[in-house]
């Protein structure tokens, strides 16, 4: 386990320069300081510090709460820039690099099998706030790319493959405070059921989760109401 853990450090030490070196980058590219670039570094300068402390003794849930708070920061800032010029027509590899990004603390955890639980390492509130934001950005970037008509047409099938990963990601979110477990009985097919369930873990999120409601009420609404290309609810739920 110990040999684990100084894996993790490494690893997140690697990782956390990286970060550094693209919100300089960014920064540079902004002309000017920003709030969550800022706190991003500030993160990632602790997170620095605590690593160049014997590796043997350095706490990796710590370590990587710094990361991912530096992560959630970071990318923050690039998604508002996108959304601010609603999503370019060169955004998609912009997106999935903050999709990536986003991803690489649930990665870094599953390649380590620290835990038997990855909340016992990241914690309940940043792995749905990692999920959420994934889920969201992809969210927001299939509602820009509704409005092109080559997206609708000769890009469909790139479009479904966008909305059925972002649904992934909130069902995700919502599976981790109040996971469901459904009886043998119990089909997603079911469609009036599955829309039950979902809509009880809403509630119970929306009564937990210190989540912005009109963006989460707007992607609730986009998982019952979206027909994208002729992919239905049903098909979507198929995941």
């Amino acid at each position: 386990m110990a040999a684990l853990g100084s894996g993790v450090v490494r690893r997140v030490e690697e990782l956390g320069d990286l970060a550094q070196a693209h919100i300089q980058q960014l920064s540079e590219a902004a002309g000017e300081d920003d709030h969550f670039l800022i706190r991003a570094s500030a993160a990632l300068e602790k997170l620095k510090l605590l690593c160049g402390e014997d590796k043997e003794c350095s706490n990796p849930s710590n370590l990587l709460e710094l990361y991912t708070q530096a992560i959630l920061d970071m990318t923050y800032f690039e998604e508002n820039k996108l959304v601010d010029e609603d999503f370019p027509e060169d955004s998609s590899q912009k997106v999935k690099e903050l999709i990536s990004f986003l991803s690489e603390p649930e990665i870094l955890v599953k390649e380590n099998n620290m835990h038997p639980k990855h909340c016992d390492l990241l914690g309940d509130e940043l792995l749905e706030c990692l999920s959420w934001r994934r889920g969201a950005l992809l969210y927001m970037y299939c509602h820009s790319l509704t409005k092109r008509r080559e997206w609708l047409t000769r890009k469909s099938s790139l479009l479904k493959k966008y909305l059925v990963d972002g649904i992934s990601y909130l069902l995700q979110m919502l599976n981790f405070r109040c996971p469901i477990q459904l009886n043998e009985g119990v089909s997603f097919q079911d469609l009036d059921t599955a829309k039950l369930l979902s809509e009880v873990k809403i509630v119970n999120l929306e009564k937990t989760a210190n989540y912005s409601l009109r963006k989460f009420h707007e992607i609730k609404e986009g998982m019952w109401n979206l027909d994208f290309c002729g992919l239905g609810l049903k098909e979507l739920w198929n995941i």
